[in-house]
């Protein structure tokens, strides 16, 4: 049984990565640090809600990090950036069961 939301503590992780990776090398290394952290059962992308902000820039809400239109999306902020290395904070969580059999139901499937 898992912990209550209000119980539960974030684990940080660093990743180092440059402005012209691609959308497949980053959706790996998302992977590859959600597994560290929380060794799920089935790792699948479509599992977690994945936002990015950019501190003074985009608001702490952030933007949805889910494919690679919204990774083009930013990259575009980062290359707008003074900074030579620019840091982009990311927030995964974890879907919940309960919200993953509402959308089954709404879409019938």
């Amino acid at each position: 049984m898992s912990k209550p939301v209000s119980k539960q503590l974030p684990k940080c992780h660093t990743i180092q990565l440059t402005l012209d990776e691609p959308w497949d090398m980053v959706e790996a290394w998302l992977l590859v640090k959600i597994n560290l952290s929380l060794k799920p059962k089935v790792l699948e992308i479509k599992d977690y809600d994945i936002i990015y902000h950019i501190l003074h820039i985009l608001p702490k809400l952030g933007i949805h990090l889910s494919d690679n239109s919204d990774y083009e999306g930013l990259l575009g902020h980062a290359h707008n950036l003074t900074s030579k290395m620019p840091t982009m904070n990311i927030t995964i969580v974890e879907r919940s069961k309960e919200e993953d059999k509402e959308n089954d139901v709404q879409t019938g499937v």
